[in-house]
């Protein structure tokens, strides 16, 4: 797409940005992410690490959580 994504920091909290071509914040997610995460795009699903270290993915229009490996 036309969007690029990056860890955004808020304090000592981070999130997922969607950023436009201008670098605009567009969207930000709600769930907390690791500062660390890798972040993956495939099909219009986004992978990334939650804070707890789980596997989260993100509807890559809205950002939203569709499902999460949770990390035992």
């Amino acid at each position: 797409g036309k969007f690029i994504y990056a860890v955004v920091s808020e304090g000592a909290e981070y999130f997922l940005g969607k950023f436009d071509s201008s670098l605009k914040l567009v969207k930000k997610s709600e769930i907390q992410i690791s500062p660390d995460s890798y972040i993956t795009v495939f099909n219009k699903v986004i992978y990334l690490n939650a804070k707890n270290g789980s596997i989260v993915s993100l509807d890559s229009g809205t950002l939203k959580e569709i499902s999460r490996v949770v990390k035992n």
